[in-house]
């Protein structure tokens, strides 16, 4: 960071109350540090990000997929559920995604009958790619109830049937995924030290075997001179 940038952020921290524009500029800037080391990063696919649950917990497209259908914008797909890149945390899958409950008549008429069923659901959520793109993600996911394997029961299981991927300008993304700016650019802040924890203990276990081996070596060339 210059002398400019860090001036900048002091005014802004002077402010009684920053704006929806204020946010949206911090966090281009933060976005503009972390594009540096994405593809150094360790990101995972769409397909395992945990945005959904059910009566067995947080869940992902890969654990209760197959997806019927793969809904690209226009032309080959650009991003596909394989797409690696950086999430909203889903160590807690309850703030993953933004949830929208459809209500359908096919549901309606089947609970009329005493049958099981629960309305379906649409999850949004967003992501940073390897080549420093804003995506949008959007998985209709229907809620069911099946037998359970281990018991004479039926529970409530959930499987993602549709999945749509686009870019966005970041402000349309925010609207997207009903986000303001400043979750994104915390969870962008989180994302780098997690990162540099990782590559600190990378560089203990190096560093202690490095040490191991050289010791090794002045021990074997001791013993056993060339």
């Amino acid at each position: 960071m210059n002398d400019t940038e860090i001036r900048d952020l002091i005014a802004l921290a002077r402010r009684s109350e920053l704006t929806e524009e204020d946010w949206f500029e911090l966090l281009e800037r933060r976005r503009n540090i972390v594009k540096e080391h994405l593809r150094d990063m360790t990101l995972k696919p769409i397909e395992d990000v945990r945005f959904f649950h059910d009566y067995f917990g947080g869940q992902s497209i890969r654990t209760r997929g197959p997806l019927n259908e793969f809904i690209p914008r226009f032309g080959p797909p650009r991003f596909t559920q394989e797409t690696r890149a950086l999430f909203p945390d889903d160590s807690n899958w309850a703030g993953v995604s933004t949830i929208e409950h459809h209500r359908t008549s096919e549901s309606a008429a089947h609970e009329k009958t005493g049958g099981y069923s629960i309305a379906p659901e649409t999850h949004r959520f967003w992501g940073l790619t390897r080549n420093n793109e804003w995506i949008g993600i959007q998985v209709h996911v229907e809620m069911t109830y099946e037998p359970y394997k281990r018991h004479d029961r039926f529970e409530q299981v959930a499987r993602p049937k549709e999945l749509k991927i686009n870019e966005y300008p970041i402000k349309e993304l925010c609207c997207f995924v009903k986000k303001p700016p400043r979750s994104l650019w915390l969870r962008l802040g989180e994302a780098m030290k997690q990162w540099a924890e990782h590559r600190k203990a990378l560089y203990q276990t190096a560093r202690h075997w490095t040490e191991q081996f050289a010791a090794e070596n002045q021990i074997i060339a001791a013993a056993f001179p060339e």
